[in-house]
């Protein structure tokens, strides 16, 4: 999967908007055959996560403050607050004017690359979704799906989720089988779903999946990589309690100096 590589940009907007968008619209829509909204809501994965060492330590920061690893205790959230952020947290609604009103809500400004004041950052890739194409010929507009996720959260989901289905599959030239488990992810998903409609109902539940349901959904419909990633999560999870059980001082009342 060839996914952008954010290599682009430079110079100034609007110019660094189209660079990006065009390698957007070369590697995941003409090489790799996603529609624009597939594209958009892929992407849109940046809900989660860091840009960590790419700019070194001291600029490493989330998209949202939903990607931080203690958004919650059970971790980050993943939903549309990407999308929301391009939409409603950036005031301008125009590539041209981006270029023009000092960046806000960006106060720092790199060569292919924009940082908040509160440590969010955002690389060119992120920005070009938030604003309608200059130029259709060049790329897509991907901005009317930036918009509609960030309006309706389910809709992200329900298109990340097959678009992810979709990518799993690049590459593979051998007929699928389904897998022998008797527990289907789609029995799963619908007992899920009933599950956070009545905590809904009793305003307990705020409709965002967590990292945890993610890594079983994504292991329920064969996965590869969430596959991977859960077994070596819960092989982070026992060596922490090992660590832990090693490293805790053993209390004892009974216990004198010599």
């Amino acid at each position: 999967m060839n996914l952008p590589g954010f290599d682009m940009g430079g110079g100034q907007y609007p110019g660094r908007c189209t660079l990006v968008g065009a390698e957007i619209q070369e590697k995941m829509i003409r090489r790799n055959g996603f529609t624009p909204e597939e594209a958009t809501a892929l992407i849109g994965a940046h809900t989660i996560g860091s840009i960590r060492g790419t700019f070194g330590s001291s600029l490493a920061g989330p998209w949202v403050p939903n990607g931080h690893d203690s958004a919650t205790l059970k971790g980050p959230i993943f939903d549309n607050a990407y999308h929301d952020f391009l939409i409603n947290t950036i005031p301008v609604n125009a590539c041209n004017d981006f270029a023009t009103s000092f960046n806000p809500p960006f106060n720092r400004q790199f060569p292919t690359w924009y940082r908040t004041s509160n440590g969010l950052d955002h690389l060119d890739s992120d920005i070009v979704l938030a604003f309608p194409s200059l130029d259709t010929n060049i790329h897509d507009n991907f901005h009317v799906f930036t918009r509609a996720f960030a309006a309706d959260n389910n809709l992200f989901i329900t298109t990340f989720f097959q678009a992810l289905h979709k990518m799993g599959k690049l590459g593979v030239n051998v007929a699928l089988t389904k897998s022998p488990s008797s527990c289907t992810c789609r029995r799963r998903l619908d007992s899920a779903t009933a599950h956070r409609r009545n905590l809904l109902e009793d305003g307990e539940y705020s409709g965002q999946l967590s990292v945890i349901e993610i890594l079983e959904l994504g292991y329920e419909q064969g996965d590869a990589a969430a596959r991977a990633f859960k077994i070596e999560t819960e092989l982070q999870f026992t060596r922490l309690a090992n660590i832990t059980a090693l490293t805790t001082p053993v209390r004892n009342s009974n216990f004198t100096k010599p």
